[in-house]
């Protein structure tokens, strides 16, 4: 996908939802990273997506489509003072704020939305097939969290060295789980087995109930099953913590509880 040739914006819309194959989100994120207008239109729908679900209703708030007008057209806006000329004009911004409404309306007749562990997984198995891609390759801990910050994600991203515990560091990348942004990192254990962890806002209650939960040390810990895959989600204040690999349950779950003590 070249960055003349711009993704649709349900394409950009299907990759906030998960519901892209791994070919196609190496393809898009190859393209975003060259194209700063697509990034502007995915911010605006990643905007309108974090919106919808804090409401937390089936019927769209009543001022839901002004105040996507709002966001859209601040975008647009602000593109603009930069000296390009913005993907969204205040026409798309129009448009679009009466499609969000709409999608939002229709959603709830579709298949249910995929939840947190689902999403997880999927980033898991994109990245270890090689269709996610470390923005940072490196062992130092450090630097990649001056990479997050200098990346600007909202919260504090907490990177350890896990080399005690059999896994040495890859490096990561900034990343959007679920319409919100994450900070992304990898593992690979002596036998070459990749474990991904990603932190990102979030809260407990927007998790399905675990397969098993695991409590210590004031920490809630919730193991997932997709598949061949385990997911273990935790809360740190205001963000969700995960672990995601092909690890057995239990050494999963240990490497989440050494990771959670660390950042006491």
């Amino acid at each position: 996908m070249s960055d003349r040739v711009h993704p649709g914006d349900d394409v950009i819309q299907a990759a906030l939802d998960g519901r892209l194959e791994p070919r196609e989100i190496a393809a898009l994120d190859e393209h975003l990273g060259a194209c700063a207008d697509c990034r502007a239109t995915r911010q605006a729908l990643a905007w309108v997506k974090t919106s919808l679900r804090a409401s937390g209703t089936p019927e769209a708030p009543g001022d839901l489509e002004a105040a996507v007008r709002r966001r859209l057209a601040t975008v647009a806006d602000t593109r603009a003072r930069g000296g390009r000329r913005g993907f969204l004009g205040l026409a798309a911004a129009a448009a679009l704020a009466g499609i969000a409404t709409l999608l939002y309306r229709s959603r709830w007749r579709e298949r249910p939305e995929r939840d947190l562990p689902d999403l997880l997984a999927a980033d898991f198995t994109a990245y270890r097939g090689g269709a996610l891609s470390l923005t940072l390759q490196t062992g130092d801990a450090p630097e990649l969290e001056r990479l997050f910050r200098e990346a600007g994600l909202p919260f504090p991203a907490r990177v350890f060295d896990l080399a005690m515990m059999g896994h040495t560091l890859a490096g990561g990348r900034p990343h959007m789980v679920a319409g919100r942004p994450s900070a992304f990192f990898a593992y690979y254990d002596s036998g070459g087995r990749a474990l991904v962890c990603q932190m990102f806002p979030g809260l407990p209650s927007e998790l399905p109930e675990p397969l098993a939960r695991h409590e210590e040390n004031g920490f809630s810990f919730g193991v997932h099953a997709r598949g061949a895959v385990t997911v273990v989600v935790w809360a740190e204040g205001e963000l969700l913590c995960a672990l995601a690999a092909e690890e057995s349950r239990a050494d999963l779950l240990r490497l989440a509880v050494a990771k959670a003590m660390r950042s006491i």
